[in-house]
């Protein structure tokens, strides 16, 4: 699953590499050489209170909340990344393909969840300069942010690339169905690129081209992501809502939209049976107090299965479909605070039925469906009484089963329309001025 923003990634390098060497002027200096000190910002919290390091900062704040120390005493779990499906218990169905699934937009654009390679505490332009020096995937929203041309071009409108056989465009068109209207065009370290609306698209030729991907920025921390990567015949799309806030001082005590960093995830994996990689629909609403390491936590979601997808999904170690074949979907709500997670677990059938489990004559998953949930203490897989957390101080967070979509449909292309955008025809940059070059 790690590789499929990766080669997204790849593609659009290799055409921003190449129109960077497109450009006419002969003083031009490198990419790897790029003056990374007027493009400081942030995509991630460097503490509990605070969103950005910089009230100015223009690094738009699209990193993804880490899920990493769910349900765990530290970041560090047993040495793994997302480690909660091996050692949680029944919270690791749910928290374990969360944490894997919901940073996928992020490292697209970012290369990591963050973006922060060179681990200074900020994403910047010093970012890329690190990770190409390191042969790390830079992500693309950094070479997009702090390629030599976006640092030294005002008012782009459109792109066009033609390199390798990848023909590929990004503009800055407004799109229809995206949450804002934007300025039309990008200029490098201008805040007054906010609103913006980034469309990229990728085909076999300039007429054959689609849309892969848009950005939807209302400002620097707020706005939605979108992207579709096809890999073995199969597409996974993605759409990504986030909201950064400046301080979240009262979100462990008052949590909200507006308190706590907030993000809002659904990924679509297709109908067929996905043997590695997300549910065929996942749906995620996650709220907490710091970007890169939360100490509080509220997450509410639902995964969706084909029989297909499920077969695959709970099949037994003989390789038959097990009990748990028969789940089409799986709804939860799981707050971590203090020493303890609490979570609640709804398994529905095909009819959006409550199944029952009782192999000992106790119904396990009625059981885990009860609104007072379960809880855990960190690190463990054994129930515990819930001594950190009142699961009735969260109840209004949640929008409950009928509230929380199953996602079956691809969110890039059921929630906007391109149709309206006119795409370049040709290798080549412009401005609101015209055709550079």
């Amino acid at each position: 699953m790690k590789t499929l923003p990766i080669l997204l990634t790849k593609t659009l390098i290799l055409a921003l590499t190449f129109s960077l060497n497109c450009s006419d002027s002969g003083d031009e200096e490198s990419e790897d050489e790029v003056d990374t000190s007027s493009q400081i910002g942030t995509s991630q919290a460097t503490s509990s209170t605070s969103g950005t390091s910089s009230a100015t900062a223009e690094f738009p704040g699209v990193g993804a909340i880490a899920l990493d120390a769910l349900g765990a005493t530290s970041l560090a779990l047993a040495g793994s990344e997302c480690a909660q499906s091996d050692n949680l218990g029944v919270f690791g169905i749910a928290l374990g393909s969360a944490c894997h699934t919901a940073p996928l937009a992020a490292r697209s654009l970012l290369g990591s969840t963050s973006g922060d390679h060179n681990n200074d505490g900020v994403t910047d332009c010093s970012d890329l300069t690190y990770a190409k020096a390191n042969n790390i995937e830079p992500g693309i929203l950094q070479h997009l942010l702090c390629g030599d041309i976006f640092q030294t071009t005002s008012d782009i409108t459109a792109l066009g690339f033609d390199a390798d056989g990848a023909v590929m465009a990004i503009t800055f068109a407004n799109i229809t169905g995206s949450p804002s209207t934007g300025v039309g065009s990008w200029t490098a370290t201008n805040s007054a690129k906010y609103p913006a609306n980034i469309g990229i698209f990728r085909g076999p030729t300039f007429a054959g081209l689609s849309e892969i991907g848009a950005i939807d920025l209302e400002s620097k921390d707020k706005g939605s992501l979108w992207f579709q990567v096809p890999e073995a015949n199969q597409t996974m799309a993605f759409r990504v809502n986030f909201e950064n806030q400046a301080s979240t001082s009262s979100c462990t005590t008052s949590p909200s939209t507006t308190t706590c960093h907030y993000q809002e995830v659904e990924v679509y994996g297709g109908e067929t049976a996905i043997s590695q990689g997300p549910p065929n629909g996942l749906f995620l609403r996650v709220f907490a107090d710091d970007k890169s390491a939360p100490t509080f936590m509220v997450i509410e979601g639902r995964f969706r299965f084909t029989q297909a997808g499920a077969e695959s999904w709970a099949g037994g170690s003989d390789g038959s479909p097990s009990f748990l074949s028969q789940v089409r979907s799986i709804y939860f709500q799981t707050v971590q605070k203090g020493n303890q997670v609490w979570g609640r677990f709804v398994f529905q059938d095909a009819n959006g039925t409550a199944l029952s489990y009782s192999p000992g004559g106790i119904d396990i998953l009625g059981y885990l469906a009860r609104a007072e949930g379960v809880c855990q203490n960190l690190g463990s897989s054994e129930f515990a009484n819930c001594t950190d957390i009142t699961y009735t101080d969260y109840t209004s967070m949640f929008l409950g089963e009928t509230g929380v979509p199953l996602v079956s449909a691809n969110p890039l292309t059921d929630d906007l329309d391109f149709s309206g955008i006119e795409l370049p025809d040709q290798p080549g940059l412009w401005t609101i001025e015209g055709k550079v070059f």
